[in-house]
Protein backbone atom coordinates (compact mmCIF):
# COMPACT_ATOMS: atom_id res chain seq x y z
CA UNK A 1 0.00 0.00 0.00
CA UNK A 2 1.36 3.04 -1.01
CA UNK A 3 1.67 6.20 1.60
CA UNK A 4 -0.71 8.60 1.97
CA UNK A 5 -0.40 11.70 0.87
CA UNK A 6 0.86 14.41 3.18
CA UNK A 7 -0.83 17.81 3.35
CA UNK A 8 -0.93 21.02 5.16
CA UNK A 9 -4.56 23.15 5.18
CA UNK A 10 -3.61 26.41 5.30
CA UNK A 11 -6.66 28.46 5.87
CA UNK A 12 -7.97 31.73 8.17
CA UNK A 13 -11.04 29.72 8.74
CA UNK A 14 -11.30 27.03 11.14
CA UNK A 15 -14.89 25.94 9.34
CA UNK A 16 -13.25 25.45 6.27
CA UNK A 17 -10.28 24.16 7.67
CA UNK A 18 -12.58 21.40 9.49
CA UNK A 19 -14.27 20.88 6.09
CA UNK A 20 -11.53 19.51 4.30
CA UNK A 21 -10.62 17.68 6.92
CA UNK A 22 -13.74 16.03 7.02
CA UNK A 23 -13.48 15.47 2.74
CA UNK A 24 -9.99 13.83 3.33
CA UNK A 25 -11.30 11.87 6.69
CA UNK A 26 -13.25 10.12 4.50
CA UNK A 27 -10.65 9.18 1.74
CA UNK A 28 -7.93 6.63 2.03
CA UNK A 29 -4.91 7.81 0.70
CA UNK A 30 -3.99 11.61 2.67
CA UNK A 31 -3.42 12.33 5.96
CA UNK A 32 -3.11 16.07 7.01
CA UNK A 33 0.04 16.46 9.02
CA UNK A 34 -0.86 19.95 10.10
CA UNK A 35 -3.01 23.12 9.93
CA UNK A 36 -2.76 27.27 9.88
CA UNK A 37 -4.75 29.90 10.29
CA UNK A 38 -2.24 32.34 8.93
CA UNK A 39 0.55 32.53 6.18
CA UNK A 40 3.35 33.55 8.89
CA UNK A 41 2.40 30.36 11.14
CA UNK A 42 2.36 28.10 7.48
CA UNK A 43 5.48 29.00 6.47
CA UNK A 44 7.14 27.80 9.57
CA UNK A 45 4.83 24.30 9.70
CA UNK A 46 5.76 23.76 5.66
CA UNK A 47 9.27 23.88 6.30
CA UNK A 48 8.90 21.36 9.22
CA UNK A 49 6.66 19.64 8.18
CA UNK A 50 8.02 19.14 4.42
CA UNK A 51 3.98 17.72 3.38
CA UNK A 52 3.71 17.07 -0.19
CA UNK A 53 0.72 19.56 -1.15
CA UNK A 54 -0.02 22.55 0.71
CA UNK A 55 -3.66 23.73 0.55
CA UNK A 56 -3.19 27.58 0.37
CA UNK A 57 -6.17 30.33 0.99
CA UNK A 58 -5.17 33.59 -0.91
CA UNK A 59 -6.51 35.73 1.94
CA UNK A 60 -4.59 35.29 5.16
CA UNK A 61 -3.65 37.23 7.71
CA UNK A 62 0.20 37.98 8.42
CA UNK A 63 1.30 36.56 4.66
CA UNK A 64 -1.20 36.15 1.87
CA UNK A 65 -1.47 32.92 0.12
CA UNK A 66 0.58 34.44 -2.87
CA UNK A 67 3.32 35.68 -1.61
CA UNK A 68 3.45 32.19 0.82
CA UNK A 69 3.18 30.33 -2.79
CA UNK A 70 6.47 32.35 -3.86
CA UNK A 71 8.70 31.81 -0.54
CA UNK A 72 7.85 27.87 -1.56
CA UNK A 73 9.24 28.41 -5.20
CA UNK A 74 12.12 30.44 -4.23
CA UNK A 75 12.90 27.70 -0.96
CA UNK A 76 12.50 24.99 -4.02
CA UNK A 77 10.90 23.04 -1.75
CA UNK A 78 8.97 19.92 -3.52
CA UNK A 79 5.77 21.43 -1.57
CA UNK A 80 2.95 21.36 -4.62
CA UNK A 81 0.58 24.43 -3.78
CA UNK A 82 -3.00 23.94 -4.11
CA UNK A 83 -4.72 27.63 -4.45
CA UNK A 84 -7.83 27.68 -2.56
CA UNK A 85 -10.08 30.85 -3.39
CA UNK A 86 -12.91 32.66 -3.92
CA UNK A 87 -11.63 34.57 -6.43
CA UNK A 88 -12.81 33.42 -10.36
CA UNK A 89 -11.11 36.24 -12.07
CA UNK A 90 -8.73 35.20 -14.65
CA UNK A 91 -5.42 37.28 -13.20
CA UNK A 92 -6.12 35.58 -9.59
CA UNK A 93 -5.77 32.28 -11.46
CA UNK A 94 -2.80 33.63 -14.11
CA UNK A 95 -0.97 35.06 -11.36
CA UNK A 96 -1.17 32.19 -8.90
CA UNK A 97 0.01 29.84 -11.80
CA UNK A 98 2.83 32.25 -12.94
CA UNK A 99 3.61 32.16 -9.04
CA UNK A 100 3.87 28.35 -9.02
CA UNK A 101 0.34 27.03 -8.06
CA UNK A 102 0.02 23.29 -9.19
CA UNK A 103 -3.51 23.47 -8.81
CA UNK A 104 -6.35 25.95 -8.45
CA UNK A 105 -9.38 25.42 -6.73
CA UNK A 106 -12.44 27.29 -6.21
CA UNK A 107 -14.00 27.17 -2.61
CA UNK A 108 -17.48 26.70 -3.54
CA UNK A 109 -16.40 23.58 -5.54
CA UNK A 110 -14.30 21.91 -2.52
CA UNK A 111 -16.64 19.01 -1.89
CA UNK A 112 -16.59 17.69 -5.15
CA UNK A 113 -13.30 18.87 -6.82
CA UNK A 114 -10.95 18.43 -3.59
CA UNK A 115 -9.61 14.29 -3.88
CA UNK A 116 -9.69 14.70 -8.05
CA UNK A 117 -7.53 18.10 -7.72
CA UNK A 118 -5.40 16.17 -4.95
CA UNK A 119 -4.79 13.35 -6.95
CA UNK A 120 -4.13 15.42 -10.21
CA UNK A 121 -1.36 17.06 -8.27
CA UNK A 122 0.00 14.32 -6.69
CA UNK A 123 0.34 12.87 -10.50
CA UNK A 124 2.47 15.93 -10.93
CA UNK A 125 0.11 17.33 -13.28
CA UNK A 126 -1.54 20.71 -13.25
CA UNK A 127 -5.35 20.72 -11.95
CA UNK A 128 -7.68 23.85 -12.78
Amino acid sequence: MPNPISIVVIDNHQAFRTTIREILRSQSGFVVVAEASDGLEAWSLIQEQIPEVALIDVEMPGLDGLTLLGRLRDANLAVAGIVLTFHKDLGTLNLALDIGARGFLLKEAVAIELIPCLLTVAEGKLYV
